[in-house]
């Protein structure tokens, strides 16, 4: 599911200027490490970092993994087979069990499940993700960074994750500045998207079934 490029565009400069009213205000306060609605709808966790993320810097040899270039944007695709869990880089499914004991720090009530699908994808400068999420259906997504990114005085956000996640009352949106091993965990109805990069960058996503405790 996707929304329109000027639907996209509008969300991300309101964006822009909230983060920017904060700050000149000195309203601006960093996000919690976890929010999710009452009763569970959706929820996101950062704060996470997984220190073998190196390994996965391997994913992104096009004479191994098959690679895909985006029809509307300049971002690359690579992927091993059917978009399976890459076990060639990864064969004791280490980053799962990663991810299983980061949900279980956040004492959400929920079983990850079955790796749905995997990829890299690599951004030149000046691409971005419009905001999407993933479904149908109930799903796990995690994006772990590869990359530091490049900012500026006058971009400050460049390279940057940014989610909007609706409650009764308001809309929480927190934004995530992409470090190496950096890993953001959310409900794939959690629309996501980033800012345009600067420089190069990586990063390595994957989505899992997962069931309601």
């Amino acid at each position: 599911m996707k929304l329109n490029p000027l639907q996209e565009r509008n969300i991300l400069n309101e964006l822009e200027d909230s983060y920017q009213y904060h700050v000149n205000t000195g309203g601006f306060s960093e996000p919690t490490r976890m929010k999710g609605s009452d009763k569970l709808e959706t929820w996101v966790i950062t704060e996470n970092f997984y220190p073998g993320w190196e390994k996965f810097l391997k994913l992104f040899d096009d004479k191994i993994y098959d690679t895909k270039k985006d029809k509307l944007m300049d971002y690359v695709f690579y992927t091993q087979g059917e978009m399976e869990y890459p076990q060639t880089v990864d064969p004791e499914l280490d980053f799962q069990t990663f991810i299983k004991k980061c949900l279980i720090e956040s004492e959400l009530p929920i079983t990850m499940g079955k790796c749905l699908k995997a990829w890299g994808l690599k951004y030149p400068p000046g691409s971005y993700s419009g905001m999407h999420c993933h479904q149908p259906g109930r799903q796990l997504s995690v994006v772990m960074f590869l990359d530091d990114v490049m900012v500026s005085e006058q971009y400050p956000l460049a390279g940057s994750l940014v989610t909007l996640q609706p409650f009764e009352h308001e809309i929480n949106h927190v934004r995530v500045r992409p470090t190496p091993g950096g890993v953001v965990i959310m409900d794939g109805r959690v629309f996501h998207g980033t800012y345009p990069t600067l420089n190069n960058r990586r990063v390595f996503v994957c989505d899992f079934s997962y069931e309601v405790n």
